[in-house]
This record gives C-alpha cells, structure tokens and sequence, in this order.
C-alpha cells in the first residue's frame, strides 16, 4: 500500500481540491486525493485504525480545525445525505439530524477514554456518521447508532459496512421505547426539545444511570436544559462547545 500522505499535505490537497471546484464549478477530484482515500478505507476495513486517528488530530492542528475535520470526513465518507436534508415528517417538537462536528467527536472520545466494557448510544444518530468516527476512534468499545427515521438508519448501515466495522450496531427504533439497559454513555446531540428531552431522561433508570453527554454549539440552549440534569452536574468546556455529562467516569 502507497504510504499516505502527512496529515497537513493531505489537508492541503483538499483544501486546494475544494477551492478549484468552487472556481470552475465542476467536480475535478485530485488523483492524489482520490488514491489516500482509497488506501485509508482500506486500512480501516482492515482494522489498521491509526491512520484515521492521525489524519483526523492533524486537523486540529489546522487554522480552521472545525472546517479541516468536516472537509476530511465528507471526502472520506462521500455518500452522506447533505446535513439538514429533510426526509420523514417528525413530530413538530422533534429536532432535525445535524452532524456533530468531527473535531469535537475526537475531543469527547480522548475525553471519555471508553473502554471494552462500554456501549455508547448515539441517540438520534443519522445518517450514522458520528456512531461511525465514535467506532474508528473507540475500537474496543461498542457504538450503537439509535435512529428513528428509517431511510437515516439505512445510510448508517452502508457506513457500517463501507468500513467494515464489528463494533458498530444500528438500531431503527424510537428513542422513546427503545432498550438503552445496555448503555454505558448516551450521547444526544440537539435531540429534543425541552419537553420530550425530560421525557427521554424521566424515562432513564436512575439507579443505573449510565453517562450523559449533551452537546450542542448553543451554549444558551444548553444552559435552559441544565436543571433537567442538575443532580448530575459535571461540565467540560473547550472555546466554542459546551456539554454536561451524567456521572463522572474512572
């Protein structure tokens, strides 16, 4: 296998990629590019991880690391439905699926260092892009992509076997009803809104409540659902995130 690039000339590639298809207005992938790609899927079904974990930190180390990490998956995972897409009609306190950031996914999994008697749910997890870098960056613990829409949940299955990954699972179920006993950490991010997000924690076992973690880019947003989950009160902040998690972990 053609070593791949440093993770700041591959970013740089496709930062270039992306600015000479914004001029000309055509889609001209980088032969470069494309064969990267193509030897870190290989990697990864092979279960050779470390690359995936190398490219995705290089980006932080970028100007825009937020920009760089989303640019990255969205090369390495091109079959995704646009964010924000509206496909199943909700219920009218539903919340449409928006991606978790990437580099923010890498900062919780570094955070939250899951272990191989782990099962984190991605409540709501789309498309399944989230559950898919929670699995490549948490080999050993298991990632389960809760999803409710069923053409969502069909997209994170193609994920699931793109990458061939064993420690992914997808469930098409409601939230509201399905079996979270197996959880570890429950992950939400933007969910719900107020009224059916307490539903979904009232509904919680509070005698075995696994972690928490609620994140969003709306700091307010967050701050107005703290009481919900005041008896468990731990925070972490970075410049622009901020999320609330249920228990504190060994």
């Amino acid at each position: 296998m053609d070593q791949l690039p440093p993770p700041q000339a591959l970013l740089a590639n496709l930062r270039a990629e992306r600015q000479q298809r914004l001029e000309a207005g055509l889609q001209m992938p980088n032969a470069s590019i494309e064969s990267a790609m193509a030897s870190l899927t290989e990697d990864i079904r092979a279960g050779k991880l470390h690359g995936f974990r190398e490219i995705l930190e290089g980006c932080l180390a970028t100007n825009n690391p937020r920009g760089a990490a989303s640019t990255f998956i969205d090369r390495l995972m091109p079959f995704q439905r646009p964010i924000g897409e509206a496909t199943t009609q909700l219920d009218e306190e539903s919340v449409s699926y928006y991606r978790t950031p990437p580099s923010i996914t890498l900062e919780l999994s570094n955070t939250l260092l899951l272990k191989n008697t782990d099962t984190l749910v991605d409540v709501g997890g789309g498309n399944g892009t989230t559950s898919t870098i929670f699995a490549l960056l948490n080999p050993e613990a298991k990632v389960v992509c809760l999803e409710y829409q069923q053409d969502l949940a069909e997209k994170a299955r193609k994920l699931k076997e793109h990458f061939c990954l064993p420690n992914m699972s997808i469930i098409n179920e409601d939230a509201f009803v399905a079996d979270l006993s197996s959880a570890t950490v429950l992950y939400l991010y933007y969910p719900f809104s107020d009224r059916l997000f307490s539903k979904f924690i009232n509904r919680l076992n509070p005698e075995a409540l696994p972690d928490l973690v609620l994140n969003g880019n709306n700091p307010d947003l967050l701050r107005d659902r703290y009481p919900l989950i005041s008896e468990h009160p731990s925070t972490f902040q970075n410049t622009d995130i901020s999320w609330w998690r249920g228990n504190i972990r060994c």
